[in-house]
């Protein structure tokens, strides 16, 4: 049976999280100390949490919390995301959940202690999102048979010559856009614009993959990786939301994706791009699933500690969604 665990009023949350959006890392500790109680019944070492959040939320690395002797979360637990608990916790099939305006979690009940299930009440936040200049730094060649996609034409010559059949990982090297605004206006830049649109993916001559396009691409069991993400619109003030972030999730994942890996944010510096090439490279070596937990628990074991490259916006920037339990 659940347990839930009420922690009332999300003004706290609020305030810190805007500090972290903007570059605060010592509102980590305080996220975490207000998230003690529940992440004290955390799996054990080894295990997997689940984490289904809402707001801003949404761009908090739970893998950067501060676990048990202060050490980050990712440590010890694999940290799997998901768009709604009942979704994942039930195989796939959706079951409304009321929503309330405070912060709930929910403890899973499954076998072991293996999977704890988080459900965050909806968060309401005004802030102003940060953009960034595309990031100059490389990435290496893709191993295997995986396809990366850099424009427009490269989707298109893949949809019209069945590269989805043959490739199991799916990189999209172009920004991902959550309008926090407009959520519905969440979408991958591909390109400019074409006015001809016989050169157009879908018959869009706008340039951009937007969900609805995304739900007609063939996906059954691929893994897609979104290797720039970007908040904006820049300079905007609003009440900003996550939805255009869940919407593109929820398009991949409903279009048969087994789980999206996304990049929050994109990466800057040395230490970010030697991360993003670690991932690559264990992406291409074993299960997809993992291969984000396995590559950050090495970089905290070893390679943060020789380079000083500990600052969670270089090794937690992606997250890991999955639909349903697999």
């Amino acid at each position: 049976k659940d347990v839930i665990f009420d922690l009332g009023s999300v003004s706290s949350f609020e305030s810190l999280m805007a500090r972290f959006l903007a570059g605060d890392r010592p509102a980590l500790a305080g996220l975490s100390r207000l998230l003690s109680g529940p992440l004290e019944r955390a799996p054990r070492a080894g295990g997997t949490l689940v984490v289904v959040p809402d707001g801003l939320l949404a761009f908090l690395p739970f893998e950067a919390l501060p676990g048990p002797a202060g050490r980050p979360l990712a440590l010890r637990v694999r940290v799997v995301y998901a768009v709604s608990a009942w979704e994942w916790a039930r195989g796939g099939k959706e079951i409304p959940l009321k929503r309330g305006g405070k912060v709930q979690f929910l403890w899973g009940g499954n076998k072991a202690g293996t999977f704890l299930p988080y459900r965050f009440g909806l968060l309401r936040e005004r802030f102003f999102p940060g953009g960034g200049p595309p990031r100059e730094e490389g990435l290496p060649p893709l191993p295997g048979v995986e396809a990366s996609f850099r424009g427009e034409a490269g989707l298109e010559e893949a949809a019209k010559s069945g590269m989805w059949e043959k490739a199991g990982i799916l990189h999209f090297r172009v920004p991902a856009f959550f309008d926090g605004l407009v959520p519905a206006a969440a979408c991958l830049r591909l390109g400019p614009g074409k006015r001809d649109p016989g050169l157009s993916l879908w018959d869009r001559p706008d340039g951009v993959l937007t969900p609805g396009e995304i739900l007609r691409i063939p996906l059954a069991g691929r893994v897609v990786v979104l290797w720039e993400g970007r908040m904006g619109p820049k300079g905007a003030e609003g009440a900003w939301r996550p939805e255009g972030l869940f919407c593109l999730v929820r398009a991949f994942l409903a279009s048969g994706a087994r789980g999206v890996l996304l990049a929050r944010g994109p990466g800057r510096g040395p230490a970010a791009a030697r991360f993003d090439a670690l991932v690559l490279e264990a992406l291409g070596k074993g299960d997809p699933a993992r291969a984000l937990a396995a590559v950050q628990r090495k970089w905290l074991e070893t390679e943060g500690k020789e380079t000083g490259a500990g600052d969670p916006r270089a090794w937690a920037r992606f997250a890991w969604w999955e639909g349903s339990r697999p």
